[in-house]
């Protein structure tokens, strides 16, 4: 009844019951809800906005999500790529926190050096926007008054990024399609695998492969 009148937003609409499913699929077609000890059903005009990191299709045939509910909540949809696929957007979304954090916690941040914003471009990105937020908050508190945000400032797994030297690029574009395919395949997994914290269902649904292919190449790339 708070939402009537505007819009109301479920994130994660993936990791609902099947009972609480049934239960908005109900409401959308009827646009009524019963209050808690009610007896009758009250109209509400609401927009219904959904969000969900799982393919809602892949759950339909798992039998986790109803296919009625989701051809019900697709009426618009719209996919916002993870952060790695839009690496233009790290500088920008990057000076906005700075901006933002560094007037919340009253600190003089003297902009970035170069080195700093060249790690973040190189970065992957598991945890997306959240994660870039956490980085630079985390920089600007460790950073004194009148600094400029430097490598000194972020996490070590950043530090780590593998930038190839000359040679080394060199020798890698000497690689055969299968090894380079085989390469990237195995950077996805391993991202896959760390964004989902090791649970391979669900990195299983992100990457679009099924759950024994996914175990099938975890054993053949060894990735541990």
């Amino acid at each position: 009844h708070q939402a009537s009148g505007g819009t109301i937003f479920l994130d994660e609409i993936g990791k609902t019951s099947l009972a609480m499913q049934g239960k908005l699929l109900q409401f959308l077609d009827t646009s009524k809800v019963r209050k808690v000890g009610a007896n009758e059903l009250e109209p509400v005009d609401v927009r219904v906005v959904c969000a969900s990191k799982a393919n809602l299709l892949q759950l339909c045939d798992e039998g986790r999500f109803l296919e009625d509910l989701f051809y019900r909540i697709n009426d618009f949809p719209l996919t916002v790529p993870p952060l790695r696929d839009r690496l233009e957007d790290v500088v920008l979304l990057m000076y906005h926190y700075l901006d933002k954090l560094s007037r919340e916690m009253g600190k003089e941040i003297n902009g970035t050096t170069d080195e700093f914003v060249e790690k973040l471009k190189a970065y992957r990105w598991p945890g997306n926007v959240r994660e870039l937020e956490k980085v630079v908050k985390r920089a600007i508190i460790l950073a004194d008054d009148g600094d400029a945000l430097s490598i000194a400032h972020l996490p070590s797994e950043m530090l780590d990024v593998y930038e190839p030297e000359p040679d080394a690029a060199e020798e890698g574009s000497k690689l055969t399609l299968k090894e380079r395919i085989e390469q990237i395949e195995q950077i996805e997994i391993l991202e896959a695998l760390k964004q989902y914290e090791w649970n391979k269902s669900q990195a299983a649904i992100h990457l679009g492969i099924s759950y024994p292919n996914l175990l099938s190449k975890i054993k053949r790339y060894n990735i541990q």
